[in-house]
């Protein structure tokens, strides 16, 4: 994402995909030929930095290998020792892969934005490369769960169909997807239903549609999304929520949208509400580094805020606002909420007092946060 940066710290690095240029990289150094002029890889020299074009983008995906996450043929370095066995191994009972790869949304917050290659459409894999490699993997790890972390899976009905008939046929594992409440319709979310679906995760990100479209670069309703969610619920698919707090451009009037819209919600339902996070170069960070709304020190390869600020449950900080609205989200999405609960909420006494309730429950909740970490026989138990 900021490879002028980068540069100054490595001797060499890769921009854009590196499933061609990588492979080209090291058969140059370890044949001792030294190709400077491999596309996508830009190389410091003593006097000056060779910066090639991005030029390869493959194609075809099932051309890629399957991933391999044996401990066969590798080192591992971790905290500065270097291993045989990776004991940090991701596969847990669960099993992540890609059908796809580019997203067809542009938001202004996004890395994948900024990552993606212009004019590039959407690349998916075949049905068959996919239940492929889950046949595979399933002999070897014996996962008990399937995560597809495509950053929309349902944008392709003909694909899903011709997916869900042989995923329940050779694979039959729970699993769960990244979706988008635009792509949804009721042959959408049957599919997904008929293949194992048991959880998908939307991206709402703000209850108010002017800041979707003015800020983050969203389109669509929130009509769409409470349709969205009713389908998800009728078939019995368990859904988390994103939401993102902490954005300068927003109001108070469009903060209040999105407690409205998370109380229009079916049950039952998670919420991850997080931070807004300044990537480098991204839209948003650009436009809000122009207006002085943020500083450079707010800009993530400074601030390296990133892994503390996904999936908050409620957040202290400075500003009252945030704190009050993240209590509401909270509360919205984990309490079904009469009209005359929420009227007290909202009102102007409640907000001047609401930092009393908040402080204590928040020191509440990360404790048990703590001790479900720490202590399994804390943790919750996960029905599929």
């Amino acid at each position: 994402m900021n490879p002028e940066d980068c540069i100054k710290y490595a001797d060499i690095i890769n921009i854009g995909e590196g499933y061609i240029s990588l492979p080209k990289l090291v058969k140059s150094i370890t044949e001792d030929w030294h190709d400077v002029t491999i596309p996508n890889i830009w190389i410091k020299d003593k006097t000056h930095i060779i910066k090639n074009k991005t030029n390869f983008l493959i194609k075809d995906l099932d051309t890629i290998p399957f991933a391999d996450y044996s401990d066969d043929n590798k080192l591992f370095i971790d905290n500065n020792k270097i291993y045989y066995t990776n004991y940090n191994n991701h596969i847990n009972k669960k099993y992540h892969i890609m059908s796809s790869l580019d997203c067809p949304f542009s938001c202004s917050f996004c890395c994948n934005n900024q990552l993606k290659y212009k004019n590039a459409s959407i690349r998916r894999r075949t049905v068959e490369n996919i239940i492929q490699e889950l046949e595979i993997a399933k002999k070897i790890y014996q996962f008990q769960y399937v995560e597809f972390w495509d950053d929309v899976f349902t944008i392709d009905l003909n694909w899903l169909q011709a997916f869900t008939d042989e995923y329940k046929k050779r694979v039959n594992l729970p699993a769960f997807c990244y979706s988008q409440a635009s792509t949804v319709n009721e042959d959408i979310v049957n599919k997904l239903h008929e293949a194992g679906i048991k959880k998908v995760t939307l991206g709402i990100q703000s209850g108010s549609e002017r800041i979707r479209k003015e800020s983050y670069n969203r389109y669509g309703t929130n009509k769409q999304i409470i349709e969205a969610a009713n389908l998800f619920n009728k078939h019995k698919i368990f859904v988390n929520y994103d939401f993102i707090i902490g954005n300068p451009e927003e109001t108070n009037n469009d903060m209040k949208k999105s407690f409205e819209l998370i109380l229009k919600l079916p049950h039952p339902l998670a919420l991850s509400v997080s931070s807004l996070l300044y990537f480098p170069n991204c839209e948003i960070t650009v436009r809000h580094l122009k207006n002085n709304l943020i500083t450079r020190k707010d800009v993530e390869d400074i601030s390296k805020k990133a892994l503390k600020k996904f999936g908050l449950l409620i957040k202290l900080n400075s500003n009252k606002n945030y704190c009050y609205w993240s209590f509401m989200y909270f509360l919205a999405g984990y309490i079904k909420l009469t009209k005359t609960f929420k009227e007290i909420l909202i009102s102007k006494r409640f907000y001047k007092f609401s930092i009393l309730i908040i402080v204590p429950i928040y020191y509440i909740l990360q404790t048990m946060v703590y001790l479900q970490r720490k202590y399994p026989i804390f943790k919750r138990k996960v029905h599929l």
